[in-house]
């Protein structure tokens, strides 16, 4: 295993605040941090988050909001928010982010990763880097001595790190490479990490396919799980790039991929990166090579959709309707093309995960509702139009 040296420095932090609490974090050399915990009555600003989601009338548990204050770059100041709630009998974590321009997006981070029959807490945390500065404060997950700390990305919900210190700050910690499935230990003598060592585990810390209890939180674990298999399909990916008409990027853009599942069918040189032709689906096209990785494994959510009323499912934008989807069909969202999306309904798989095989075409974006990820379908939470 590769030795690394760490610079994530362990927490040092005060007893969890208690709910209805509040308290600010202050840095020579970044924002301010103004924290509130809560449990049932909801701060204004947790209540406006929440106002056009589905959970706007149910009970909450408890949560955190935190806003930062950096008066240089006002623009840049982001809200978070991490709170458990009730849920039509259901414990849902829900997250959100929040820019002055932008207003709030919400999701559900998941349904499943608090431990069953466990107290918890939701606090919030800063971030040290290796000189012992505050880089960012995140939400958290709290268990006792046992801390996850979340991060949220277009829709989805991570680890970003696990923390487990005895007082004398003694114990380990275990931080993740999203979206990569990297995770990797440093234990800690007296609040210093050591060495750090690397695991590659078969399923990323995403919150909506791994529970708290199931979280790799010690180094045995982690060797049980070390290099096992990718859970989802491997290939060639594709991800945040044009699809090409040509070897150029000046050509035509046949859509914009967001994380995709191609076939190499040929390559041309190019200035950093050679080009590939790549055949995704029944679409065929060139993407700069910067953009295509092979036997990755794709750890981020696809997003999805859902037909709104019977439509047509076409072989390109400009050809004919392939066939007819019913009302309520749902399909994953490759690539964005100028008013249309290019989709694959899933033939097998995981549901989770991107599918590499499947019946693939191109619909209309008025004609469908656009979710983060399916979980998000599964409650009713559309995805932020952009």
């Amino acid at each position: 295993m590769k030795k690394l040296l760490v610079l994530l420095l362990v927490t040092l932090w005060p007893a969890m605040a208690a709910c209805g609490e509040a308290w600010t974090v202050e840095t020579d050399d970044n924002p301010i941090y103004h924290i509130e915990t809560f449990d049932e009555t909801l701060p204004e600003e947790a209540r406006q988050a929440l106002a056009s989601t589905p959970f706007a009338g149910d009970a909450s548990i408890r949560g955190v909001l935190i806003n930062e204050a950096n008066k240089e770059y006002p623009e840049m100041n982001r809200q978070m928010l991490l709170m458990a709630l009730e849920h039509e009998g259901t414990t849902l974590l829900v997250h959100g982010t929040a820019l002055p321009d932008t207003g709030w997006e919400v999701w559900v981070a998941s349904d499943t990763f608090l431990r069953a029959g466990e107290d918890f807490a939701i606090s919030a945390r800063p971030r040290y880097n290796s000189l012992g500065q505050v880089v960012m404060v995140w939400p958290t997950i709290e268990y006792g001595q046992e801390i996850f700390y979340i991060g949220g990305y277009e829709g989805s919900s991570y680890v970003y790190l696990y923390s487990h210190l005895d007082e004398q700050q003694n114990g380990v910690q275990i931080s993740t490479n999203y979206p990569e499935r990297a995770y990797s230990l440093a234990p800690v003598q007296n609040g210093k990490p050591g060495d750090t060592d690397s695991y590659w585990v078969g399923r990323p810390a995403r919150l909506d396919i791994i529970s708290a209890a199931e979280f790799p939180n010690t180094r045995e674990k982690l060797q049980a799980l070390d290099n096992t298999p990718w859970s989802g399909v491997g290939g060639t990916y594709v991800y945040a790039a044009h699809l090409r008409e040509k070897p150029t990027g000046k050509s035509r853009s046949l859509g914009t991929y967001r994380w995709a599942i191609g076939e190499k069918l040929g390559s041309a040189p190019g200035i950093d990166f050679p080009w590939y032709q790549l055949r995704i689906g029944d679409t065929v096209g060139w993407m700069s090579g910067a953009y295509v990785i092979d036997d990755h494994g794709q750890a981020q959510p696809p997003a999805v959709a859902k037909s709104s009323r019977e439509i047509g499912l076409y072989l390109s934008p400009d050809g004919e309707v392939k066939q007819t989807l019913p009302a309520g069909m749902t399909m994953q969202i490759l690539a964005d093309c100028n008013g249309w999306y290019h989709v694959v309904l899933p033939e097998e798989g995981d549901p989770w995960e991107l599918a590499a095989s499947g019946t693939f075409g191109y619909v209309r974006m008025g004609d469908v509702t656009e979710y983060a990820t399916l979980l998000n379908m599964k409650y009713g939470v559309p995805a932020r139009k952009k």
